[in-house]
């Protein structure tokens, strides 16, 4: 059978798409090892006492926490069972972030299959997951992804259904409707961390000025309507973080002066750009690289205008330009919270930025492959891209080479979780267990019963105490 350029283009996409997606099918697979560490015990302990979700949460927010909105995701996670979670989070992902980009593209010249997009969508995910600047903390750990990934994924489909929605004619009691839903909605997601908050406002100012400065008028009232409602309820959701009674609990530094605040959302970005690409310099590469040759790959339909000259080829000058400045800001916007009250982000709140980053790397390559693909290089550049597949699949061969690892570490936890329940149910309330090492920096077990992680274990086993053997490294009989 005879291939032309076209599906040549597709099949090398493909194999893309399928090594991308092999990578975080094993990273899914891991997430099967997912145990509770250090804060999870506390969370869970809360869902076994009398009290409802409300007042768990209401406790919780005034006493210990700003985020208000997470122990209903805790509740729905231990239903589930928490080692499907990581799983079920990076497939919603690919929905959401799939959904968005064939949405988000009706509004721009370039109008690409939806396989392409869905493709673009895992790549994405992949290379951010890949480059995670502490992946078990940010995809596997509860209480961290709960924070810092899950907001990503449910504010994908959010967007997704606000574009879907202004593509369709609508009364005005539904877009009314619309626009109550979006505060809510937003009200939750953003109660799930002040990080990730910040950052959608930021999105969302930046979508509502893209459709007043070029957007089609009839469509600008309707925007402004839905995403100023959503606008609204992160507001609202950053203003109750913000005035929660444990804020004082969790900030070291406490405010900062406004001067000092503007020079850190400079600096810490700055920082962060400049460390991944000196850490990161091949993955960075193959970001930008990629995107760019999925899009010099295009066929002359689906390049349309771009490759002549007029309006949209000074679009597209203009958003080679803006494409870094928004990503600087986006990661800015990011770390506002952590500059304001704490310092540098942790590795784990990093990960927003590292998926933001990851997107602004390539979208810059695939503007460049819009502006300097030319048709005689399509052959060539679907080569490349089909050769370029071995990339994710050295990625997707990295993660397999870790499985006994976590597989080492789960098996470790199930043995001292069945020893424990073991011993309550012969009514011994307090227990000693061997030391296990903890994983990715998070705390393990103590040696001191009374400390934080282990007085949350033993609410959680619903025993007295739990310490750790000082030297014994085996289980009594």
């Amino acid at each position: 059978m005879k291939l032309n350029k076209d599906s040549l283009y597709k099949y090398a996409l493909l194999l893309q798409a399928f090594a991308g997606g092999l990578a975080l099918a094993v990273y899914a697979y891991i997430g099967t090892f997912t145990r509770l560490l250090a804060d999870d015990y506390y969370h869970l302990s809360l869902l076994q006492s009398e009290k409802n979700l409300l007042q768990i949460s209401v406790d919780k927010y005034l006493n210990v926490s700003n985020r208000y909105a997470t122990m209903p995701i805790f509740a729905f996670e231990q239903w589930l069972g928490i080692k499907w979670v990581a799983g079920l989070m990076i497939f919603l992902w690919i929905l959401g972030l799939s959904w968005l980009l064939i949405e988000a593209q009706k509004r721009i010249a370039t109008k690409l299959p939806r396989w392409v997009l869905s493709s673009i969508a895992l790549l994405l995910i992949f290379l951010s997951i890949l480059q995670a600047p502490n992946r078990f903390q940010s995809i596997y750990w509860i209480s961290s992804s709960v924070t810092y990934f899950f907001p990503l994924v449910f504010f994908s489909f959010l967007l997704a259904g606000i574009f879907a929605f202004l593509g369709q004619p609508r009364s005005k009691a539904s877009l009314f409707g619309m626009g109550l839903f979006n505060i809510l909605a937003i009200f939750i997601i953003g109660g799930l961390s002040e990080t990730v908050g910040a950052m959608h406002i930021a999105i969302l100012i930046l979508i509502l000025l893209a459709f007043w400065i070029r957007g089609a008028k009839e469509k600008r009232i309707p925007a402004s309507t839905l995403l100023g409602a959503a606008l609204l309820g992160a507001l609202i959701s950053l203003a109750v973080m913000a005035l929660s009674p444990a804020n004082a609990i969790r900030s070291s530094d406490g405010n900062v002066a406004l001067s000092i605040l503007f020079q850190r959302l400079f600096i810490f970005p700055y920082g962060f750009i400049t460390d991944t690409l000196k850490t990161l310099p091949l993955p960075s590469i193959f970001t930008m690289l990629v995107g760019f040759l999925i899009t010099s790959g295009f066929s002359p339909p689906l390049r349309g205008e771009l490759e002549g000259g007029g309006e949209k080829n000074q679009i597209l000058r203009w958003a080679l330009l803006l494409a870094p400045i928004i990503t600087f800001a986006l990661i800015a916007a990011s770390f506002a919270p952590s500059a304001y009250a704490l310092s540098y982000p942790d590795a784990r709140v990093r990960f927003p930025a590292r998926f933001i980053m990851t997107s602004g790397l390539f979208i810059e390559g695939a503007l460049l492959g819009l502006w300097l693909g030319r048709e005689k290089f399509r052959v060539l550049a679907t080569l490349l891209l089909a050769a370029s597949a071995i990339y994710p699949l050295r990625g997707a061969w990295q993660a397999y080479q870790t499985i006994p690892k976590f597989q080492t570490y789960a098996d470790a936890w199930d043995t001292r979780d069945a020893y424990i329940q073991s011993k309550r149910d012969s009514g011994i309330m307090d227990i000693a267990v061997p030391p296990m090492d903890g994983m990715a920096g998070i705390k393990e077990f103590d040696v001191d019963p009374n400390h934080w992680v282990n007085r949350g274990a033993a609410d959680y086993y619903g025993v007295d105490a739990i310490s750790v053997h000082s030297s014994d490294l085996e289980y009594d009989e």
